[in-house]
């Protein structure tokens, strides 16, 4: 059968985006628009992304994140005037099906931009909504909080002074303070998601962190071996990636602790001067604060010294379909009067747990570098302001530059 010249001409109609996106030279949230031309098609694309529309709760499913990324970019993403400005156009805003959002994404008309830039930037949200409701930890993070977090708390002692002290075996080191981040909100999830460039939450390690505040660098070592043999951190378990240290240098001090040993070793010091060189001895990291740290987060300030380490832990949740075949059974047997297994196979393949493993972001400050973080150049508040303004960039740039000449121009004004 011989193929027509237009056919042929099609063949070799290539879609550059996509193919861009899938070799990594761009992320997904680039892209400019969409290639769905049919309603056929733009069924079929849900269809491969996970949701039929053919049933019911999948079609309000997606309308249920279409209406919270409308909230999203409006509230947390826009400022009031722009919110005024860069209304929802109609075609939007009164959809009858879900499958129009992805046609008015693939619009190419000059006049019908400024729809094709909302609807363009409401499926990126929708992306990341959907990731962060059918991401399998989320549902079990309020369990992993309460395991993880309860093993760091047997280490902690109140001291008569109302001072926590980290205490495991013969270490004792006491903390300036420590703060728990027990709980990314929903908002804040999806803005961090937004500005990693592969758009993945999967890779967020910070759902669980904790962070420590002692006196002075001396005490941050004593702090690790405290964490590390108590296993708070399980060394195969770090993800050593994602470590990073501009607070102590361990080269040096670990030439100097072998040299203060061998000295107290071979009797040449008593034990008094063996103690008091270790105390002397400089743990604080040397920074070139002209060299960019690489921390592989655009927004931490060159000014931000800390210790950071990130290790999974084993979470084991009860399951609980199992409790509730278990619930069942229980019921038969007695109904029966037997306790003889109602269903072996059943029993068999409901699994007792769901077992995960969660990562805990675990950061050591002394507290200058504490005091740094919260009020200096290397604040919170600053690296939020920072984040916002890149995903602001990245979701509504193309939308931001729309003027009132090229409003004027739009078919849905």
């Amino acid at each position: 059968m011989s193929v027509s010249p237009q056919a042929q001409q099609d063949l070799w109609n290539l879609p550059w985006q996509e193919i861009d996106v899938s070799l990594g030279k761009i992320g997904s949230l680039n892209l400019r628009g969409l290639n769905i031309n049919t309603p056929e098609r733009a069924s079929a694309f849900l269809l491969g992304c996970g949701f039929n529309l053919s049933k019911e709760h999948h079609q309000k499913e997606l309308e249920q994140l279409m209406a919270e990324a409308i909230h999203f970019i409006r509230h947390q993403l826009m400022n009031l005037d722009e919110r005024k400005t860069y209304f929802v156009p109609q075609e939007i805003l009164f959809l009858v099906d879900i499958k129009q959002l992805l046609l008015l994404a693939s619009l190419r008309s000059p006049r019908k931009r400024y729809v094709r830039l909302w609807a363009c930037c409401l499926l990126k949200i929708m992306q990341g909504l959907s990731r962060i409701e059918n991401s399998g930890k989320l549902g079990e993070l309020e369990q992993a909080r309460e395991q993880i977090f309860s093993r760091i708390k047997a280490l902690l002692v109140e001291t008569s002074g109302g001072k926590t002290t980290v205490h495991h075996k013969g270490t004792r080191v006491p903390l300036v303070t420590m703060d728990w981040k027990e709980f990314k909100t929903r908002n804040s999830i999806l803005m961090k998601m937004l500005h990693k460039t592969d758009f993945a939450s999967e890779e967020l390690f910070d759902y669980l962190g904790v962070r420590f505040v002692v006196e002075n660098e001396l005490q941050v070592p004593l702090l690790l071996r405290a964490l590390i043999e108590s296993d708070i951190i399980i060394p195969h378990q770090v993800l050593g990636f994602r470590t990073r240290n501009s607070l102590i240098d361990t080269q040096r001090p670990k030439t100097l602790l072998a040299l203060s040993q061998d000295l107290y070793h071979t009797s040449t010091i008593t034990f008094d001067e063996y103690l008091a060189m270790c105390e002397k001895i400089p743990w604080s990291a040397v920074v070139n604060f002209n060299k960019k740290i690489d921390w592989k987060n655009s927004f931490s300030s060159n000014d931000y010294r800390a210790l950071q380490i990130t290790v999974r832990h084993m979470v084991r949740v009860a399951s609980p379909v199992r409790k509730v075949v278990d619930s069942m059974v229980s019921e038969l047997r007695h109904l029966r009067g037997s306790d003889r297994d109602i269903d072996p196979f059943l029993s068999a393949t409901v699994p007792f747990e769901t077992v995960r493993y969660f990562p805990i972001e675990i950061q050591i400050f002394d507290e200058s570098s504490y005091d740094l973080s919260r009020f200096g150049p290397a604040s919170h508040e600053r690296y939020k302001k920072s984040q916002l303004k890149a995903v602001r960039e990245k979701i509504l740039g193309s939308l931001l530059k729309m003027t009132p000449e090229k409003m004027a121009t739009q078919e849905c004004i």
